[in-house]
């Protein structure tokens, strides 16, 4: 069953919005374009979705022991994972990473948490890279309210009006 779009689209050129279109074996007859929605955000929508996305990111050394965060997965091989965080920060025999000239060796900034089941999941990062994180739900509708306002200010091709940025300036 194809999911309601939050942010403004329009149906998807592709497919049409049936959500079908060729034959794939590994993914049958889904719309590679809509994702099997039958629909795709436009301009407006789009710079909307990645306002409220980022909004649901925090950095990754401003995570703390007990927030939950996603463990991103890999599409087609391994799923996202809800982890609680029980671990933040570096190990003294962590992993290393060495850059590109051959000569820093920087250690990898880690977070590790248990899943629902019990099981352990863990990433290895920088502490400047970005961590999507898991909202209370009373947040995660106040942040779609905003974004659906951010939406409202926005043009047809996704940027901010100067108008309504002058308006509320002056209220």
């Amino acid at each position: 069953m194809p999911r309601k779009l939050l942010f403004e689209n329009r149906t998807c050129p592709r497919c049409g919005g049936s959500g079908e279109f060729s034959y794939c074996s590994m993914y049958g007859r889904v719309c590679f374009k809509c994702h099997g929605d039958g629909a795709v955000l436009t301009a407006r929508g789009r710079a909307a979705n990645n306002w409220l996305s980022a909004k649901k990111r925090k950095l990754a050394g401003e995570i703390k022991v007990g927030d939950k965060i996603v463990i991103e997965g890999c599409p087609g091989f391994s799923k996202s994972e809800i982890v609680t965080v029980d671990f933040v920060g570096y190990r003294e025999n962590g992993h290393k990473h060495y850059a590109k000239d051959g000569v820093t060796l920087l250690p990898y900034f880690e977070i590790d948490g248990v899943n629902a089941k019990g099981e352990r999941h863990g990433i290895a990062t920088f502490e400047h890279h970005d961590v999507r994180i898991v909202l209370p739900k009373e947040r995660l509708v106040e942040l779609r309210a905003e974004a659906l306002a951010y939406e409202a200010t926005l043009t047809k091709t996704g940027s901010v009006r100067k108008r309504a940025v002058k308006l509320k300036e002056a209220a």
